[in-house]
């Protein structure tokens, strides 16, 4: 294969950032199930051709005895010329790019915390990406 027919791709992921962690058991053991919200935002820098994905999360258990939020960005660069041509990334891809690192921090951090670890379900994102297109487009 060419090098000059290689084409970079039109939305990349380039790095995450956890900006803020709380966890909370006041009890002593997590009562399953745990309830998870996702609660997205964005910020599109269409002068840099960035996009700003900040994904704010919280878990608790029925019993309250769990509190855990996190705050995690992710950092993307895209190359097309049109935001409309861009929302499916945003409201699909970067949801789902992100995901995973949510998961594996929030399983490390309650095992390392010496509680059983919380690990999350895989889970389809496409009510986050649509709770994001609609901040996004209002």
């Amino acid at each position: 294969m060419d090098k000059k027919s290689v084409k970079p791709a039109s939305f990349q992921f380039k790095r995450y950032l956890v900006t803020d962690t709380s966890v909370r058991l006041t009890g002593r053991e997590i009562k399953e199930p745990v309830q998870i919200g996702i609660e997205p935002e964005g910020d599109i820098d269409e002068a840099k051709k960035t996009f700003l994905l900040t994904l704010r999360v919280l878990i608790r258990d029925e019993e309250k005895n769990l509190d855990f939020s996190m705050v995690i960005k992710g950092f993307f660069e895209y190359e097309v010329d049109k935001i409309q041509d861009l929302l499916p990334y945003i409201s699909t891809n970067a949801p789902a790019i992100l995901f995973p690192y949510v998961r594996a921090y929030i399983s490390n951090i309650t095992a390392l915390g010496g509680m059983p670890p919380i690990i999350l379900p895989t889970w389809n994102l496409e009510g986050v990406g649509k709770m994001l297109r609609e901040k996004l487009l209002s």
